[in-house]
């Protein structure tokens, strides 16, 4: 009786689909990583997009509450990724994705100074302040 057990076991072990990365050993490549502020806030929402440079293929992904995205199921080459926010501006890198592999990639956005051309140091002048037109 054991050994029909056992024999079922096999059967249903060889039968059963593969793990989720057995795509790998076919050449797939996949992109990972986290959307973040230059405080190291994650950046929930955000849109993260995969072009490849050749223009043949885009894919875009939403960042989770945690800034986190996965793109997978890419063929290998080379990808411009581009991650932008409403209200946090965007910031953009190429990449080359080798077949087979998970590539990681964090992708900071800029500041709001960065974005807005804000001097933080700036101070005004006493004789900047006052009335208009007196």
């Amino acid at each position: 009786m054991k050994l029909v057990w056992i024999a079922l076991l096999m059967i249903c072990l060889l039968a059963a689909p593969g793990p989720a990365w057995a795509g790998d050993q076919f050449g797939d490549a996949g992109l990972m990583g986290v959307v973040i502020d230059k405080d190291k806030r994650p950046m929930k929402g955000a849109v993260v997009a995969a072009s490849r440079l050749d223009g043949s293929l885009k894919v875009e992904v939403i960042a989770d509450f945690k800034g986190t995205y996965l793109i997978t199921d890419l063929p290998a080459g080379k990808y411009k990724v581009h991650a932008s926010l409403d209200g946090h501006g965007s910031v953009t890198q190429n990449v080359s994705l080798a077949g087979g592999k998970k590539t990681t990639l964090v992708l900071m956005l800029p500041s709001e100074e960065e974005r807005e051309g804000v001097d933080r140091d700036y101070q005004p002048t006493p004789s900047g302040i006052g009335m208009i037109g007196n």
